[in-house]
């Protein structure tokens, strides 16, 4: 009887949802979890023509949202220092007060994250969906170590998420897998 019991729980396991997310490393500071490996987009012609610093972005597209990681590089003079709150702080509210412009959005909530290069930012803010241009729910963490900015983005799937729970477990999950390199 016990075997039984043993052969029926086998197909449950079976059939269990498997884990995807992998490990993508950004460079030798910083990695973070996604569900699929993201791709680069080819910005050099938007970098050069907006004489933006030396800017990399990859996505990846999950059924529950697209997951955006955006890396810029500042020059080494710009260096952070891990303690220096005060220039973090005023970097991290020009940073915010720019992803609010882009689409006249309205500021809902700021919190600090700590990592190991030192406290980063996280937004919750409403913005326009870029497709149905609906009012929705967003979040950004945005990071700086050294001279160098990380943002971290994710948008829902569901264009009509004017509540930000689309997908909250799994940008939850890639927001809290930010990790720094020491």
């Amino acid at each position: 009887m016990k075997s039984t019991h043993y052969l029926l729980l086998l197909p449950l396991f079976a059939f269990a949802p498997s884990d995807t997310w992998q490990s993508f490393t950004i460079d030798k500071q910083i990695a973070v979890q996604v569900p699929t490996r993201p791709s680069e987009a080819n910005i050099d012609k938007l970098a050069a023509a907006h004489h933006y610093s030396p800017t990399r972005v990859w996505t990846t597209k999950a059924p529950e949202g697209v997951y955006f990681i955006i890396r810029t590089a500042g020059r080494a003079s710009e260096s952070i220092g891990r303690q220096n709150t005060t220039q973090r702080q005023a970097l991290y509210t020009s940073v915010i007060q720019a992803a609010l412009q882009s689409d006249k959005s309205e500021l809902l909530t700021r919190t600090s994250f700590p990592t190991a290069g030192g406290a980063g930012c996280e937004i919750k803010y409403k913005g326009s969906h870029p497709v149905t241009q609906r009012r929705i729910i967003k979040y950004l963490r945005y990071l700086v170590v050294d001279s160098v900015g990380y943002s971290f983005q994710f948008l829902p799937a569901n264009p009509y998420d004017s509540l930000g729970l689309a997908g909250a477990e799994q940008r939850r999950r890639f927001f809290n897998s930010i990790t720094v390199k020491p």
